[in-house]
C-alpha cells in the first residue's frame, strides 16, 4: 500500500497522466484540480498489469520479470501519452452492403466473425437488441482516428472525441440520400492502436461504444435493408 501512495502521488505531479484519472467535468477545469484524482482508478495500474501478466502466464510460480517489464512499458507509453490513436469500426445499420470499397478519409468493409460477436455482447441490453446489433455485416471504417481516453472505468475506458462522431453522422446523412431508407448506426468499434483501451479476462482489448439512443436507431434502421454498392 505505502507503493500505492507514491504512484499516486507521482500521478498528481505530472498532468498529462493525472487528467486520464479524473472525472470528465473535472477534466476541464484551469488549473487542473489534481486533488480530484481518483485513488481507486490509480490503482487499476498495478491490478491491470498482474491481470496482464496472469492471462499470458496462467501456470507459472516463477515471474518472467522481463516480460512484466515490457508489459508495464505498454502502459508507461499510454499513460504519457496526449494523442493515442484508434481504428473505429461504426456497423451500418439500413442497408445491405454489396460491396466493400475504399475511400479519402474512410473505408467500408466487411466486419469479421469476433468483431460482430463483440457488437452483439453488449451488458444492460436486452437479447433481442443484442441480435440485431450483431447482424451488421459492414461497417464504417476510421483509420487512425485520434481516441479520447481516461481513467473512469474498470480499468481504461475509450470513447470517441465529438469531432468524430460529428464526421460519422455526415456520412450516414450522405447515405441516406443515396438509399431508399433511412441509414445509421447504434454502436462503434474501437480498436487500440499500439496500446490497450478496456481489456477484458480474455485479453481483448477492443471496446464497443454504445449510444444512449440506440433503442429507437434499432427500430428505425432494423426495419428495411435496402442494397446499396460501393459506387453508391
Amino acid at each position: 500500500m505505502s507503493g500505492l501512495d507514491d504512484l499516486y502521488s507521482y500521478i498528481k505531479l505530472n498532468p498529462i497522466i493525472a487528467w486520464k484519472f479524473l472525472l470528465p467535468d473535472i477534466r476541464e477545469s484551469d488549473p487542473l484540480d489534481v486533488s480530484k484524482v481518483l485513488l481507486h482508478e490509480v490503482a487499476m495500474i498495478p491490478v491491470l498489469l498482474a491481470a496482464r501478466y496472469v492471462a499470458a502466464h496462467p501456470i507459472e510460480s516463477a515471474i518472467d520479470v522481463s516480460h512484466l517489464r515490457d508489459l508495464f512499458d505498454d502502459q508507461i507509453e499510454y499513460l504519457l501519452s496526449d494523442d493515442l490513436r484508434m481504428d473505429i469500426y461504426v456497423p451500418i445499420l439500413g442497408a445491405a452492403v454489396e460491396t466493400e470499397g475504399d475511400f479519402e478519409d474512410y473505408s467500408v468493409v466487411r466486419l469479421c466473425d469476433s468483431q460482430r460477436a463483440l457488437l452483439g455482447r453488449v451488458p444492460h441490453v436486452s437479447p433481442r437488441d443484442q441480435r440485431m446489433m450483431a447482424s451488421a455485416t459492414h461497417a464504417l471504417k476510421m483509420s487512425n482516428a485520434a481516441a479520447s481516453a481516461g481513467g473512469c472505468g474498470s480499468y481504461f475506458e475509450l470513447v470517441p472525441y465529438l469531432s468524430t462522431i460529428d464526421s460519422v453522422d455526415r456520412f450516414f446523412e450522405a447515405a441516406s440520400l443515396a438509399n431508399p431508407s433511412p441509414v445509421g448506426y447504434a454502436q462503434m468499434l474501437l480498436e487500440p492502436i499500439g496500446w490497450f483501451g478496456n481489456i477484458d479476462s480474455n485479453g481483448n482489448t477492443s471496446s464497443v461504444y454504445l449510444l444512449r439512443d440506440y433503442a429507437t436507431r434499432l427500430d428505425n434502421y432494423c426495419r428495411h435493408a435496402y442494397p446499396v454498392s460501393a459506387d453508391e
